[in-house]
């Protein structure tokens, strides 16, 4: 285990963020991709939409997932069969930990309305948890939840920059989510993100917990990427 070194604080102040261009990511010790430095493109459709407008817009797209940034739609490459199956795996043991102990509801893919600063983003991260205090709204929500989750799980793909990842980060801890991992396939590593802002890198032979989150839950690093 490792505190990943060379990324700056992640600060909101007066409804303002950093960059998250502005930050670093560890190295791992394997190469970076060349298509990593590579940021998804909008599809500008001439006005910033809403995320009510953006609805049906995702909801009429078959053959890819879309985002909402900055009012333009991002669309999502397809993922690849490892980061498939990593997503599955992260989906059966938070899913059936939370189920077994009835500490909410956990769900992938799901639309998320995410308050960051003045803008409204929409993400659809690759898993999500929900604690059983915010079920009764959550539960209600139509289409997109604005019930900000406890915690967030993306799966890095081979064409996602790093930079591209802090946005996310940046964004998801902005909005109050409390806990988020980033698991990278490539370096069989998760780092984990908390609202105090420090980076934690987690290798194949170290523990993955959630501690206040999902109390209880513990998996080694490496059963993930099984």
């Amino acid at each position: 285990m490792s505190v990943a070194s060379g990324v700056e604080a992640l600060s909101c102040v007066g409804g303002t963020t950093q960059s998250a261009a502005n930050l670093t990511r560890q190295k791992t010790g394997a190469q970076e991709p060349e298509d990593r430095e590579l940021l998804p493109e909008p599809v500008f459709t001439g006005r910033k939409l809403t995320p009510e407008e953006f609805l049906p817009i995702a909801a009429q797209s078959e053959t890819r997932k879309l985002e909402l940034v900055g009012g333009e739609i991002v669309p999502m490459s397809p993922v690849s069969v490892t980061h498939g199956l990593v997503q599955m795996e992260l989906a059966v043991l938070i899913g059936s930990f939370v189920r077994e102990h009835q500490l909410g509801r956990a769900a992938t893919d799901v639309g998320i309305v995410l308050h960051v600063g003045d803008t409204q983003v929409v993400r659809g991260p690759d898993l999500a948890f929900w604690s059983k205090e915010k079920l009764g709204q959550l539960e209600t929500d139509q289409g997109f939840t604005r019930v900000v989750p406890d915690l967030v799980v993306e799966v890095v793909s081979p064409h996602d920059s790093w930079s591209y990842l802090h946005q996310k980060v940046l964004e998801y801890l902005t909005a109050g989510v409390r806990l988020v991992w980033i698991a990278d396939p490539e370096t069989r590593s998760v780092t984990v993100w908390r609202p105090n802002l420090q980076g934690v890198i987690l290798r194949a032979d170290d523990t993955l917990q959630a501690e206040d989150v999902l109390p209880g839950f513990s998996s080694q690093v490496s059963r993930i990427f099984a």
